[in-house]
């Protein structure tokens, strides 16, 4: 019996995790509570009640399309249950997107990363509660997963060459349309698998073209369909609208606007930067959260439940510090062990949130989704702790025969 725990730990923990979370989600009404559920939630009944193609449709183009397209689907089949039937979808595949987050660590790292990682994304107390909201996260979370596993899934499995960037392209679309700055995580994709591949540049040719092309169609789609809806070729309108966050660069919309603000005021955009930085590292909860989202389950929350704000304030202030810190040192030792594309990768796709929010505006909601490419950081950060204190439990989570 004990060698079947250990065998499935991971598996029984995602399970475990994913019942907790329903039964959390659904107690209470916290689908409610999602920072743009009052955009969402009237868009995508619209959606379900006037048709994709409908004029009349809420809120676009600032919110994209794709979540409460997505939330409608389930309106039409559960009908007035379909707030549980979002809850219970948002959680099951947040834990599909963890395992295949898994999968590729695994491959593409070591299983100690892949394995610590995944149960890092698993464990989470901010996921926990956002798998549970009216939140597009959890959603392009899984359309992300689900899009850089085929495509990269060449290397964990040699069938299916062509069908793979066939999928991962129709994720991608999709990640895209629920929210658009994702582009980045592609564009850094195919840099570094043309980098990779610039060898055997001639054999990758057409996975390369495939990819690009249904890519490129799909944001043509999606802007035709936008122009149908809103009269504007557009995947969000919703880049000027969060300029409002950014003291400096408040009320521009268009770059030439940006480009004078910065250079008219420099000192003051430094210092808007820095706040950015601080904004995008600070803690989902207590007086230190920095963004448009938190959840109320922490320690840090409980604290000043009881009014203990000074703890709260002081403990916020060292698990930030943690948090960078993790980053910091894991991503220094992926770069002395693991000098390849994957590292490339992942590192290029951190460092363009990061610096997006610092030169935009930084919330630690957006967090959520860096941390699909922070993880591998934190893993080794974690395996090091792990390494020191419980060297056993290693062998566990190396041993593939033992825990996969």
């Amino acid at each position: 019996m004990k060698l079947i725990l250990i065998r499935y730990m991971f598996q029984i923990t995602v399970l475990a995790i994913s019942l907790l979370k329903i039964a959390y989600a659904v107690s209470r009404p916290l689908f409610y509570s999602g920072p743009d559920a009052n955009g969402y939630m009237p868009a995508a009944l619209a959606f379900a009640e006037l048709g994709y193609l409908s004029k009349e449709i809420p809120f676009l183009p600032i919110y994209p399309p794709g979540y409460p397209i997505a939330l409608s689907i389930l309106i039409r089949i559960f009908q007035d249950n379909w707030i549980y039937a979002a809850q219970v979808v948002q959680i099951l595949i947040f834990a599909l997107g963890t395992i295949l987050v898994r999968e590729m660590l695994n491959s593409y790292f070591t299983k100690i990363i892949g394995n610590i990682s995944a149960f890092l994304l698993i464990l989470s107390p901010a996921w926990f509660v956002a798998n549970g909201e009216a939140m597009y996260e959890t959603l392009l979370f899984f359309y992300i997963s689900a899009s850089l596993y085929f495509f990269l899934r060449g290397k964990i499995s040699s069938r299916g060459t062509f069908l793979n960037p066939i999928l991962g392209s129709f994720f991608s679309v999709l990640a895209i349309s629920t929210h658009p700055r994702v582009l980045i995580i592609y564009v850094i994709l195919f840099l570094t698998y043309i980098y990779n591949s610039r060898k055997a540049l001639k054999e990758s040719t057409m996975v390369i073209w495939i990819s690009i092309c249904i890519n490129f169609l799909g944001i043509i789609l999606l802007g035709y369909l936008s122009v149908v809806r809103t009269g504007i070729f557009t995947l969000s309108s919703a880049l000027w609208p969060s300029m409002t966050n950014n003291s400096v660069l408040g009320g521009c919309t268009d770059f030439q606007c940006v480009v004078l603000k910065i250079f008219g005021s420099p000192f003051d955009f430094l210092l808007e930067s820095l706040s950015n930085f601080a904004a995008f590292w600070s803690p989902h909860s207590g007086s230190l959260a920095r963004g448009s989202w938190f959840h109320n389950i922490s320690l840090l929350a409980q604290l000043e439940k009881y009014q203990l704000t000074l703890i709260s304030i002081i403990i916020g202030i060292l698990f930030t510090f943690i948090v960078i810190g993790s980053w910091v040192f894991g991503t220094f030792q992926l770069w002395r062990t693991n000098r390849n594309c994957a590292f490339m990768f992942t590192f290029l796709t951190s460092l363009s949130f990061l610096l997006t929010d610092i030169l935009v505006y930084g919330d630690n909601r957006h967090r959520l989704i860096a941390l699909i490419f922070m993880i591998p950081a934190h893993g080794v950060t974690t395996a090091s702790v792990i390494r020191k204190y419980k060297p056993k439990l290693l062998r566990y989570l190396r041993d593939e025969a033992v825990i996969a």
